[in-house]
């Protein structure tokens, strides 16, 4: 995801910063696109869970990342684009997600990572740390395979767009001075139209959402040669029936329009207008109107489903005594130390350790010890477990 994102941005300059309990930046310095695309690629090929790669210092990644742009200066934008699975520790609270950022003034989107092939990018306004992405004019991001509606014949965009600048206008409001419209998310490409009668004068209208989560408003006043088009445009929509034939005079003679009411003919004075040739609707003034519609509707479903089974492992068992291991070797005494371990899947994802003799040297060497666990070939497949572990 994070290559497909930056080979929309052919000319910035970019820095990579892996985490786990501590950030740590890919390269010296903010380096070409090309070069970060590339380190990437070759990650793919051997991408894993480091031994001493548990952790998910989420909010110590996003300060180091403001404290590398802040440094930066004479640029017209800045972002940092988060992609994480939003596992974190409990002691991580949205609250300290939110004070992570903002000092750089860079927007931040956020990407949670959850094993789909995006078809697309939505937002989702109601995840824990969306307050800490709008605070900077960004959002939280979940990738989804459903198709965006609309014509199935239309070539897709690329989802990634989404992650680079703004696509829709979110929350979509039309308004004026007599009037108020929800218009839901206006996407990009799309546009709106009105008309109506109205018993005042229309002076301004008014579309106003958001951009990302950034405030959006265009404000748009009368232009004369536009009304003088549209006064005799309005002779061709539906509005025409609700006027009154003094009114479609004032209309007409402003537009300059052939209407039922007025007449713009050369002929010899005295010569009557010839109807031959015009049926009775015609010669009358009769309108026709003209419409079409179309709709679509798809499904999909898939399941999938194993048989077999496996022995289960006591993983309480399997801590137990990987812990001891490392105590041993840290020279510590059976009964003298305990370890609170909280896993994730496959990851540690906090530690807390308590050791009986005041020795700190002993107590760094077991804390650095649980970090290193590596639960990849157990069954560890859970989200969220804690585990007491007495030495």
């Amino acid at each position: 995801m994070a290559r497909q994102t930056l080979r929309l941005f052919p000319n910035a300059q970019v820095q990579i910063l892996d985490f786990n309990r501590t950030p740590k930046p890919r390269f010296p310095g903010f380096v070409p696109v090309r070069t970060a695309a590339d380190a990437l690629r070759l990650e793919l090929a051997r991408v894993q869970i480091l031994e001493d790669g548990n952790g998910s210092e989420v909010d110590l990644a996003l300060s180091e990342a403001e404290r590398l742009l802040s440094a930066v200066t004479g640029v017209r934008t800045k972002r940092i684009l988060l992609f994480t699975d939003a596992l974190v520790p409990g002691r991580i609270s949205p609250e300290s997600i939110t004070a992570s950022v903002g000092k750089s003034g860079a927007i931040v989107n956020i990407v949670h990572v959850n094993g789909t092939k995006p078809e697309l990018f939505e937002k989702n306004d109601e995840h824990p740390w969306s307050k800490a992405a709008r605070s900077t004019g960004g959002l939280v991001w979940e990738p989804s395979n459903a198709d965006e509606p609309g014509d199935t014949n239309d070539a897709k965009p690329d989802p990634y767009l989404a992650l680079v600048r703004p696509t829709k206008l979110y929350n979509a409001v039309y308004s004026s001075p007599s009037s108020e419209e929800d218009l839901g998310d206006l996407g990009e490409g799309s546009g709106i139209e009105r008309q109506g009668l109205y018993d005042v004068a229309t002076r301004w209208a008014r579309l106003s959402g958001e951009l990302w989560s950034q405030p959006f408003r265009l404000t748009l006043y009368p232009d004369a040669k536009a009304g003088k088009l549209w006064s005799a445009l309005v002779f061709g929509t539906e509005e025409l029936s609700k006027l009154s034939e003094a009114e479609m005079m004032v209309l007409a003679q402003r537009g300059g329009a052939v209407s039922p009411v007025t007449s713009y003919l050369a002929i010899e004075p005295g010569v009557r207008p010839s109807t031959e040739g015009l049926t009775l609707d015609e010669s009358s003034g009769g309108l026709g109107l003209m419409g079409s519609g179309e709709g679509s509707g798809s499904g999909y479903g898939a399941g999938s489903g194993s048989l077999g089974g496996h022995r289960p492992v006591d993983l309480q068992a399997f801590l137990e005594k990987q812990l001891a291991a490392k105590w041993a070797k840290c020279n510590g005494k059976p009964g003298k130390a305990s370890v609170s371990l909280d896993t994730q899947y496959v990851e540690v994802a906090d530690v807390r350790v308590k050791v009986d003799i005041p020795d700190p040297g002993q107590y760094d060497c077991l804390n650095e010890a649980a970090w290193s666990l590596d639960l990849r070939d157990q069954q560890f497949d859970e989200e969220n477990m804690a585990w007491e572990i007495r030495l």
